[in-house]
Parts: structure tokens; sequence; C-alpha cells
């Protein structure tokens, strides 16, 4: 032991008289993998000089197009040679990690957008969506698309740790995974990349859109219903995304039907939970995906929730702090106040619930404002139970979220 001791404080001396020797004597080297060199020169003033040689980015010409496409990052090279994605010289190594990580997890359910290259434009400008995949045209395999995504679809893109009501999370956003989900479904010139969205919507949510039998299912001829359009699905597929991660596959729910232009039809969605299916009318759709939509949405998928997921004390607990009774055959309540809509107030406490959710995940500030006691029990009964996996959500979907640790 001693003399493996000495052995070792033998050569610890004789690589220091190394470097010294070679300090001395002219210049010394030191190459850090391919990126980065040190570069040390003896100088005459007393106090030395040093120099340090930064890296300057690797400018790739893409194909035949003229276009200089920069490599300024590892990430940003794993992009070009994996996805054949490449990035503008205004991409720092941040984002491209960023956009990385969105095109890997999404990668997992479609394949054909990376059969062309793309070239990716950081904008600071507004982009519709964030995200504008170019003309709706044709181009031949192989050939170059251009990309523009805004800038701010990376703000809050990384979770860091915050604090909201005392209760410590991470804080984030999910402007870039809709943005990037906008890319990998649609390709313009081809069409919406339905085999994706099934398979996401299967995976992800549990859930399809192809009924095998709407006869069985629903008690109506198949004629009675159509397809789903593309802002349709993502509408629906970025409201289950809201929802905390245990919670997007909801046991129950297993298919999404669309009914059929009907004027007489005067509902706007419905949930049957013992055959496993939501529906939708024209009347959920009429003005675009809006805040209105978007609580339907999560309102009808709430209603599984409720008869699959919660327990009977937690609606027990639920029907109390709502004032709810049972009389001559229909739900009443005592409470007059507290509601964030009249349809919560005058119907159960199953769609109360299903009301309340809903603001929660759109319009937090309306359900605090009305019942502080209803934004408290959601939050703490059912936004951070083991179901949710620890998953909280709080602000609307126009603003970061935060994530229970």
């Amino acid at each position: 032991m001693h003399e493996t001791m000495e052995r070792w404080q033998m050569l610890v001396l004789y690589m220091i008289a190394l470097f010294l020797m070679s300090l001395f004597s002219g210049t010394l080297a030191i190459a850090e993998r391919e990126t980065t060199t040190y570069h040390w020169e003896k100088d005459e003033a007393p106090s030395g000089q040093e120099t340090v040689f930064v890296p300057q980015p690797i400018a790739v010409e893409i194909g035949n197009t003229g276009i200089n496409a920069s490599l300024t990052s590892g990430a940003s090279y794993t992009l070009s040679q994996r996805y054949k994605v490449y990035l503008s010289p205004e991409w720092d190594a941040d984002k491209a990690y960023l956009l990385l990580q969105a095109l890997q997890d999404m990668s997992r359910y479609a394949s054909d957008w990376q059969q062309n290259p793309t070239y990716w434009i950081l904008s600071d400008a507004h982009v519709a969506q964030d995200i504008d995949l170019g003309p709706d045209v044709e181009v031949q395999r192989g050939s170059l698309r251009t990309i523009t995504i805004a800038s701010a679809a990376f703000t809050h893109a990384h979770p860091f740790v915050a604090k909201i009501d005392g209760i410590q999370g991470r804080y984030f956003s999910k402007r870039l995974w809709r943005a990037v989900l906008r890319f990998t479904t649609y390709i313009p010139g081809v069409g919406i990349q339905h085999l994706a969205i099934d398979h996401m919507l299967q995976d992800k949510y549990g859930v399809t859109v192809h009924v095998p039998d709407y006869e069985v299912l629903t008690g109506e001829p198949a004629h009675n219903f159509s397809k789903f359009t593309f802002e349709e699905i993502m509408g629906i597929m970025v409201m289950f995304e809201e929802y905390p991660s245990g919670m997007h596959v909801t046991q129950g729910l297993k298919y999404l039907v669309r009914r059929a232009t009907d004027p007489f039809v005067e509902y706007v969605a419905r949930a049957n939970t013992g055959k496993g299916y939501i529906e939708f009318t024209d009347k959920a759709f009429i003005d675009g995906i809006t805040h209105d939509t978007q609580r339907i949405i999560l309102h009808e998928k709430a209603h599984f929730l409720w008869d699959y997921l919660f327990d009977e004390q937690l609606k027990a607990d639920w029907i109390e702090l709502g004032g709810w009774y049972y009389e001559d055959g229909r739900w009443k309540t005592t409470n007059q106040t507290e509601f964030v809509s009249d349809y919560a107030h005058g119907v159960n406490p199953n769609e109360d619930m299903a009301e309340s959710i809903a603001y929660y995940i759109v319009t937090l500030d309306k359900l605090r404002s009305r019942s502080p006691a209803k934004y408290a029990f959601i939050q703490n009964r059912i936004m951070q139970q083991d179901y949710a996996r620890h998953t909280l959500y709080f602000a609307n979907t126009r603003r970061p979220h935060l994530c229970c640790l």
C-alpha cells in the first residue's frame, strides 16, 4: 500500500514537471472534443495573456436550394440528421433543444412529415396558431418546405419551479406542443395525417373516431353522423391534453362521434357514459374553437370522471358543498350563488362538477371569483390526487400551467 502511494506521488510530480517544461519552452494547446480549443501562449508581460478561440456556427447549404442553415448546437445537428429539419440563423441552442424534444415525442405517432426536408424560420411577429406550414400545395418528394414558428411558442416551454396559492410546482406552457402537433398531423398539399391522429387519440387518450357500428353504439343509422374536420379534432386533442396526465385516458370513454348537420337537434354535445361515447353537433363548433367550445369538450369528458373515477365520498362532499339535495324526483340546491353558470346551478351536482372543472381549466378566474370553495375543492381534492399523477393546472389555455412536484 505504501509503495503504491509512492508510485502515484511520483507520477503526479512527473506530470507537473512536464507541464512546467512545456509552459516555459513554448506553447501548450489543449483540444477538448471538436468544438472548443483553449490556446495558452507565453507572453513577455509579467501577468501573461490568455486567449480563447470561440467556435463559430457551421453553415450548411440545404441541397441545391441556395438556402443556408446554421448548425449551432448538438440539437440542431441532430434535427438535421435525424429529421431533416434545418434551422435559420436566429435559432439558439435552447430553442433548438426544445424543438428536438417536441419532435421526438411526436415521432412516436407520425413519420410522413420526415419525408421532406424542412427549413424552420423563427419569427418574433405574431403567427396564427404559432406556426405557419407554408402554402397548401403539394411538393415533390425530397423538396424543401419552409416552416415559420413564433418565438412566443417557446415562452415557458422549459418547466421551472414556482409557487401559486402556497403550492409549489413546475410552471410550463404547452404552446410549443400544440404548434408541433399541427406540423406533424397536417402536410400541405397532402392533407390530414389520419393514421397519426388515430394513433395519438388511441395511445394518449384511449379514444377513437372510428365507430364499427353506429346502430349498436347510438341506436341510429350511420348516415346521421359525419367525420370531424381537422380543426375540430385538433381542438378536442388540445383540450384533452389540458387535463392532468393521469386523466388523459379516462375509463369508460371509448368513442368520439360527430353528428351530421341537423337543424332539428337542439343540444350542443352530450356524453353517454353508459355506451362510452361523446357526441358533438354543429353547434359545438359553429364559431370555431372558442373558449365556449373548449369548455364544452372538457365538460363532456368530466362526466366520465364523475361516473368512473370519483369515489362516493368525494361525490358526497361535493354535493354538500353545493347545497344539493334530491326531492320530488329531481335535484335542487339551497345555494343561489357560487355557480359558474345557470346550467351548473339548475340541473344536478354532476353537471355542476363538469362545469366547474371546465372553468377551472379554461377560465380559472371566473370559478375562483364565483366560488373560492369550489375552486379549492377541485384544486385540492381532484387535481392533486393520485389518479391525477400529481399534475395540477392553474391557468387558462392562454397562459402557462403549474404542475405540482
